[in-house]
């Protein structure tokens, strides 16, 4: 496997494991799959803006499968984490105590590049138990670039079971922004 940055350098990408040639070989690395898995790692650190091809070839084979990927934009250089990434406010507690049975009224900011925009959620907990999952409700219509307000009430119990700890989270992605790209946003209550 290789690809060619947007300068037309080609980098060759190493062979991390091979399940194929090594039963498990992934699996003893660290990258559990429920399939054969081959797996190859590169780290760029130029992160050029622009077209990427990346190359596949079969074992063997001469022909090459080319893949283009684009990066349009860098996080750190003209991605940051005030204007371009999503974070919660107007929550002031992680006390799972003082949320139980309330009505919580919070804000995510959601970036200007997302192309979906997911509603908040919460994640219910017992111990290490993870017993099910609530949907947030918007107030009004979520628009991207700006924070949109939502409420969420955290049940003290769900099917019969007590809520010991929950996380509201919140995803956003576009598959334009670095080609691909999403940011969660995690607040635990425990």
């Amino acid at each position: 496997m290789n690809f060619t940055d947007p300068a037309g350098t080609t980098n060759t990408v190493t062979l991390v494991c091979d399940d194929f040639t090594t039963p498990g070989d992934c699996n003893a690395q660290g990258y559990g799959q429920d399939f054969p898995a081959k797996v190859f790692a590169f780290e760029d650190s130029q992160l050029l803006k622009g077209v990427y091809q990346i190359g596949i070839s079969t074992d063997g084979a001469v022909t090459w499968t080319i893949y283009e990927k684009s990066i349009v934009g860098t996080p750190g250089v003209d991605h940051t984490v005030a204007i371009d990434f999503p974070f919660f406010s107007g929550i002031s507690t992680y006390s799972i105590a003082s949320v139980l049975d309330t009505t919580i009224t919070a804000s995510v900011y959601t970036p200007v590049w997302v192309s979906e925009i997911a509603t908040p959620f919460v994640s219910l907990w017992n111990g290490t138990t993870r017993l099910g999952e609530i949907d947030a409700e918007w107030t009004g219509i979520p628009r991207a670039g700006q924070s949109n307000q939502f409420t969420v009430t955290i049940p003290p119990t769900y099917n019969g079971t007590a809520v010991t700890s929950a996380v509201l989270g919140q995803d956003a992605q576009s598959e334009v922004f670095e080609g691909w790209g999403q940011t969660n946003v995690y607040w635990y209550f425990e």
